[in-house]
């Protein structure tokens, strides 16, 4: 649904964009998708797109809890969407309450004598159901919808093989003019780099480094940023503590929107 365009997340809230009628649908509690657990419901709603529900019938969601059903896609976080029905055929998905008191979501099977729920995942064994035991069939999954966090997390993986610039030693420590140094590195070739310059203010204690006007300052900063960002991975972070000006004077240069992930004022 995210894909489609009719998800978008915002904190516990799982909201609906305006493209299509909308269904509020009960998210009535927690189904295990591992060892049955005990009953929990909760009262919240979320909406669906109405092109997503059967015609008729009535619907509630469950939030999962377990990879028991992950060969079915179904996994740890994700929601169901539940048709309320009390029959089921053999492979379909059902949300099952064994004994009148423990919940679980797997697989239907009736078989001879017996009624076998089967996980779909081979780490699980499945539970067979015999005629000493009571068992109803609450509904059945008509859809899933993804962990809003599983999602952006595969948003943010990286969708390239980090590789190691050869041409660069795994340690090395260099003593000189830093700006001189970076103009000597690979386009391109550092992952994270973390900048600590003077900050231009010790000029009352006698520190030679410290002597420039803000002006001549402020280009001698620009010029070590652009070579950062030259050097920096397009997946790279940088990190750079420093006195205000710097922040302040260079935040509207547009090729140094990506620098300032953290600005320390000293």
């Amino acid at each position: 649904m995210k894909k489609a365009g009719y998800l978008e997340n915002k904190a516990r809230i799982i909201s609906i964009s305006e493209k299509e009628p909308l269904v509020k649908i009960l998210l009535s509690g927690i189904i295990a998708a591992g060892e049955p657990i005990e009953a929990i419901s909760q009262n919240e709603f979320i909406a669906v797109a109405k092109s997503k529900l059967p015609k008729n019938g009535d619907f509630y969601a469950l939030r999962v809890s377990g990879n028991s059903m992950v060969d079915e896609n179904i996994k740890d976080g994700d929601i169901v969407l539940v048709k309320q029905q009390e029959v089921a055929d053999n492979g379909q998905r059902v949300v099952a309450l064994i004994d009148n008191y423990e919940a679980t979501l797997k697989k239907f099977y009736k078989e001879r004598n017996q009624i076998r729920l089967q996980p779909a995942n081979s780490a699980y064994e499945p539970i067979i159901i015999r005629r000493d035991r009571d068992i109803k069939i609450q509904g059945i999954v008509i859809d899933v919808i993804q962990n809003d966090l599983e999602l952006q997390a595969r948003d943010f993986l990286a969708t390239t093989l980090l590789k190691r610039n050869k041409t660069l030693p795994l340690n090395k420590i260099i003593l000189g003019d830093a700006l001189a140094e970076l103009k000597k590195l690979p386009d391109e070739s550092c992952d994270v780099i973390v900048i600590d310059p003077p900050y231009n203010i010790g000029k009352d204690f006698g520190n030679n480094h410290d002597k420039r006007e803000l002006s001549e300052y402020v280009a001698w900063c620009k010029e070590w940023i652009n070579e950062c960002i030259r050097v920096m991975k397009p997946s790279g972070t940088m990190f750079i503590y420093g006195f205000s000006e710097i922040g302040l004077s260079v935040s509207g240069d547009s090729n140094q929107q990506k620098v300032a992930h953290l600005a320390l004022h000293k």
